[in-house]
């Protein structure tokens, strides 16, 4: 694939994610501040950590990739871009809910050395 095409590509993916960010984003949160609420919700109720619930829904989506990989179908019948956009933003949600974990009175947040 050639560099504009990639390019192109990338900047669709972030523009949909976005997308997606902002619809189930106020979906899951119940009305709540919290971006994160689901999941501690879904935790609580399930007896583990935020983290872990991230995680598995991302293998949900893992498993339906690896399947498409395989076998070339998605049984849901969903498209297999949406699940690959579904795990970038799960990641994006992994890192959130590590962040709060290791410090949960944080007043500032920082990625990869810089503050954001």
């Amino acid at each position: 694939m050639m560099q504009g095409m990639f390019a192109a590509l990338e900047a669709r993916m972030v523009e949909a994610e976005r997308e997606t960010v902002i619809t189930k984003g106020a979906e899951y949160t119940h009305g709540s501040l919290d971006r994160l609420a689901s999941f501690k919700e879904t935790a609580a109720f399930a007896g583990i950590k935020p983290t872990q619930v991230c995680l598995v829904y991302m293998t949900k989506h893992f498993q339906s990739l690896a399947n498409f990989v395989n076998k070339g179908v998605a049984p849901s019948g969903e498209p297999i871009d949406g699940r690959i956009m579904d795990l970038r933003v799960y990641l994006v949600l992994m890192m959130a809910l590590l962040a709060e974990e290791r410090d949960p009175d944080m007043d500032e947040l920082s990625f990869m050395g810089k503050k954001v």
